[in-house]
């Protein structure tokens, strides 16, 4: 009978961490929804912040009455990468000459490192440059306030 015990003890725990892995699953999929949702209606979800943009409190609330950040086109930094996306189509100058140019000119990544490369190859392949709000999971829609080039100047770029 003792045995016996164990064995129904032991159920009821494989149970409960069956019921709970269910549960976060499924809480794990309303988060994503819930990003995707807020993403594809043209809001900023949180992360990285790519060159050229800025966030900024425009008034939001969210509904812990807590600040809301949106993303905004940072005018200095969006002139750079516009000077970047410009000289690898116009003159086919590469990643590293073109992270060799920022840092002369003292500019710095946004954790405060010299750029490589692979930063300017991050910046030019990101399509949200052209005016949406990119994640893993979702897309905005067109958001023009966003765009710091235009669709036909990207493209270009990926043939380059």
């Amino acid at each position: 009978e003792i045995g016996s015990g164990l064995v129904g003890s032991e159920m009821c725990i494989r149970d409960s961490f069956w019921q709970a892995a269910g549960e976060s699953e499924k809480t794990s999929i309303r988060t994503r929804d819930r990003i995707r949702q807020i993403v594809s209606s043209g809001h900023y979800t949180g992360g990285f912040v790519c060159y050229g943009y800025q966030l900024v409190d425009q008034g939001r609330r969210n509904k812990r009455d807590k600040p809301v950040m949106d993303l905004v086109i940072n005018e200095e930094e969006a002139t750079w990468v516009r000077e970047l996306f410009y000289k690898v189509i116009q003159e086919g100058t590469s990643g590293y000459a073109l992270a060799e140019m920022l840092n002369n000119r003292g500019l710095r990544t946004r954790a405060g490192a010299k750029f490589q490369s692979s930063n300017i190859l991050r910046i030019i392949r990101h399509e949200g440059y052209t005016g949406y709000i990119i994640t893993k999971n979702a897309r905005s829609e067109y958001i023009p306030e966003l765009q710091i080039i235009d669709q036909e100047t990207f493209e270009k770029q990926l043939l380059g």
